[in-house]
């Protein structure tokens, strides 16, 4: 029996050894990218935050302008809705919104489906937000809000590399038996 606790713990050894080996040769040789590069993206209270959008139709121009009445009210001052991240001033923060429609390779993705990444852009730390339509960028957008945190220096969105597709291709029925005894007391009716 000791002899086989002994060859159990030799094997779990050689494997611990051996994924250590992989992950050093690896991770220090660049072929494993960590997720470390991603940036957080700070906006200080008291200044404007800049979005970079640029919205044709009616629902465009309601997600940009919902997202810039939160940043406004968080960070104290009025947001800038600007056209290209050229108009962002050197070395400030900026939200970039974009609407990228599925390619033919990508037909499996949803209309809803969308991306969220933090990364260096044009010297700015930028949060990218693209969705395949005007529903997956307000997808993104709520995912956006709901990542960020209030905390000092003022809205920090943190690394971020999300991508998702939250539509159901076909939804279910659902039925909801109202005749039963047990919900007679449903929204307020008193029982006879």
């Amino acid at each position: 029996m000791r002899e086989y606790k002994n060859s159990i713990l030799a094997m779990q050894l050689i494997t611990l050894l051996t994924l250590c080996v992989f992950l050093s040769q690896n991770l220090f040789a660049g072929r494993i990218k960590s997720k470390v590069e991603n940036e957080v993206v700070q906006f200080p209270t008291g200044s404007s935050p800049y979005i970079v959008a640029f919205p044709k139709t009616e629902l465009q121009k309601r997600i940009t302008a919902r997202l810039a009445d939160y940043m406004s009210k968080v960070l104290g001052k009025p947001a800038k809705i600007v056209t290209a991240i050229s108009n962002v001033p050197v070395g400030f923060p900026a939200i970039v919104l974009i609407i990228k429609p599925a390619t033919a390779d990508s037909a499996k993705t949803s209309k809803e489906a969308f991306m969220l990444e933090t990364k260096k852009l044009q010297g700015h730390a930028a949060v990218i937000a693209t969705g395949n339509s005007e529903l997956g960028l307000k997808h993104a957008v709520q995912r956006l809000v709901i990542k960020s945190e209030q905390r000092n220096p003022g809205l920090v969105i943190p690394a971020l590399s999300i991508s998702e597709s939250p539509w159901i291709p076909k939804r279910e029925w659902t039925l909801c038996p109202m005749h039963l005894p047990i919900l007679s007391n449903f929204r307020g009716q008193k029982r006879r």
